[in-house]
Parts: structure tokens; sequence; C-alpha cells
């Protein structure tokens, strides 16, 4: 049944919970003043008033922001405290959603990976096992990373024969995030730690010696929060060594809002990658005997393909895509490991 409006109510909130109704004004709430700063940011030539932006700051560093939650805590706790029935809502709630959660087990490399939590656990644990019926043992448990559950796993990405995983730690839901790797026999750390690191998973390269990932600029410790999500890199991170010394593999500085998001396949390199394609750049770190028709077939109109070309002799050679064909450019003489794999298909270009 729908209320009649009147202007001169204050306003009620209406819950409706198991077959029973809880009514409860919402007038005479007195909220705590939330300080206006003179703050403007511009986009696209419109200028947009922000004067909440102070509200960004961390509240684990900003002690106004810190007094402010606080404060506005107190006014919501107190209020709900007051509610009839409260107890047995939370009781009933919490008896509903106290039940074993199983994640779908995965391969990877010749061990099971699955999720499971317990029912009122803040996170699932991740558990490892050599078979479906064998035993499991715990391989990360992020309930066991703080005290009060904010600490969280925020991704993990195994190498290809499932010896290693990169793992993020995600702390009070940051969209930063640091990556660490454990030996999944061991269930031990090794020592690399990339901060500062978000919206990017890593990608192994075949031989687990490494794996690509993206990242913006490390932000300024005053800004941590309210940094841009520009000038973001391709990088590459050898185990072993530090984060400052990790390769850049791809960067467009032309196109600083550009995004990226790296996927390693191991395949034969002669096929290409099919289902992934059109591509509108192919790079080549292998010497073929001459330019693979699937490559070609792969790369869109307008796009670039560089390739190592030749065996005793080889030459680096970059091939512009056009509605015509190929044209092609010689850049220099070079000197790879030959590209392994069959040949599907005559070749496109001899040069």
């Amino acid at each position: 049944m729908a209320a009649p409006q009147n202007a001169g109510l204050p306003a009620m909130a209406v819950v409706h919970i198991a077959g029973s109704i809880c009514v409860a004004a919402g007038a005479g709430l007195d909220y705590p003043e939330t300080e206006r700063m003179d703050h403007t940011d511009e986009y696209h030539g419109v200028k947009v008033a922000d004067p909440y932006r102070w509200l960004e700051e961390d509240v684990r560093q900003s002690p106004r922001v810190r007094d402010w939650v606080t404060a506005q805590n107190k006014v919501t706790f107190d209020y709900l405290a007051k509610l009839p029935r409260r107890e047995q809502i939370e009781k009933r709630l919490t008896a509903l959603w106290d039940y074993e959660k199983h994640g779908m087990p995965s391969k990877v490399g010749g061990r099971y990976v699955m999720s499971k939590n317990d029912g009122l656990q803040n996170h699932s644990v991740i558990y490892v096992a050599e078979s479906l019926e064998g035993p499991r043992r715990v391989l990360f448990n992020p309930n066991e990373w703080s005290e009060d559950g904010t600490v969280s796993l925020g991704g993990l990405s195994f190498s290809h024969d499932g010896a290693l995983v990169a793992y993020a730690v995600q702390d009070a839901g940051s969209d930063w995030r640091t990556w660490k790797v454990r030996n999944v026999a061991t269930g031990k750390d090794l020592g690399d730690s990339l901060s500062y690191l978000k919206f990017t998973g890593v990608a192994w390269d075949p031989a687990a010696q490494g794996f690509f990932y993206a990242k913006y600029p490390d932000p300024d410790p005053d800004s941590e929060f309210q940094s841009l999500n520009t000038e973001m890199k391709v990088m590459y991170h050898r185990l072993g060594t530090e984060q400052a010394e990790d390769v850049v593999v791809y960067y467009r500085p032309d196109h600083p809002e550009w995004g990226y998001e790296v996927h390693v396949r191991i395949g034969d390199g002669y096929l290409g990658w099919p289902e992934a394609a059109p591509f509108d750049a192919i790079i080549v770190t292998a010497a073929a005997p001459r330019v693979p028709e699937p490559l070609v077939e792969q790369l869109a109109v307008g796009g670039w393909l560089v390739i190592p070309l030749g065996e005793t002799f080889q030459h680096l050679y970059a091939f512009h895509k056009t509605e015509g064909g190929l044209v092609q450019e010689g850049i220099t003489p070079v000197r790879f490991v030959p590209m392994v794999g069959q040949i599907r298909g005559p070749a496109a270009v001899e040069p």
C-alpha cells in the first residue's frame, strides 16, 4: 500500500522483516558538521566543485577524517542501538550467513587449488591439494593478516607450471596493492615485493623467471589516494631483483590515459593468437625463416608487424599492413634465437 505524501510530516524509515513492520522516525538526528573546502576540478573544460575532497584522505593517516568518521559512527550506532528487535534481526542474519562456502577447484600444474569459508570468516581460505580426494593444506589465510579483517587477498596468479604464485595484498579496501611471490610447495614467500600496483594482474613468463604487470607512477606521499590514473606502463619483473630494477616493456607517452592488461600465452609462435585477433601491433622476438601467414591474417589493417627474419644471417623488419598488402621496411641486422613451431600455410613475404 502506498503511503500518502505530506510535506509537513518528518521523514520515516519503514522496514519489513519476517512479517513484522518496524517504523523509525528519521527526524531529530544531530549530525556533526562537515567542513566544506574551496576545491574545484576541471574536466573537459567544465569546472566541477568538490568541497568534500578532503574526505578522500586516508582515515588511518588523517586526524580530521578519523574524527569525522568517529562522530558519524556515533550518530549511526546510537540510532541503530535503539531500533526494536535489532538483536533478533542480527541473530537471524548471522544464522543465515553461517554455512560453509566452497569455491570451484581448479588444477594448476599438478595440484588442485580451492577456497573455503567456514561460514563467518571475513575472508575465504585458499587451499592446495595433490588430488581432489587427498588432504588439503593452507596456502593463504588472509584472516590471519590483520585483527580487524581489513587486510585481504587482492589477486592471484600462478606460474604456468604451478610452482610459484604471485599474490596481491590489499589493505583497507584501497585500490593500491602490494604483490608478493610464494613457493607453492613450501608455502614460504620469496623476497620479491612490488608496491603501489592497482588495476593490474601479473602474467608469468613461460620459464617462471619473472612476470609482466602494468603500473602507474608511484604517488606523492600526500596524495596517495588522490593521484590521477594516468601514465600507465607495462613492466617486467625478474625474480630476485628489486622493483626499482624492473624494465619498461611498453609505454605510450602520447596516450597517458591508456591502460593495459598483460596476458602471456604459451603456444606455437608461427600460429599467433587467433582468438584474440585482430592486433594493432605484433612484435616477434624470435627469428623466423619467413613471415608466417597466420600473423599477417591476425594483424589489423593499419597495424605493424615487427619481426626478425633469417637463419644464419638475420635482419629486423617492420611490415605495415595496408588495404593493398604489406609494406616492408628493413631496420637493422640482428641476432635472435630461432622461432620454434611449424609454419602452417604458405609464407606471406619472402624478404
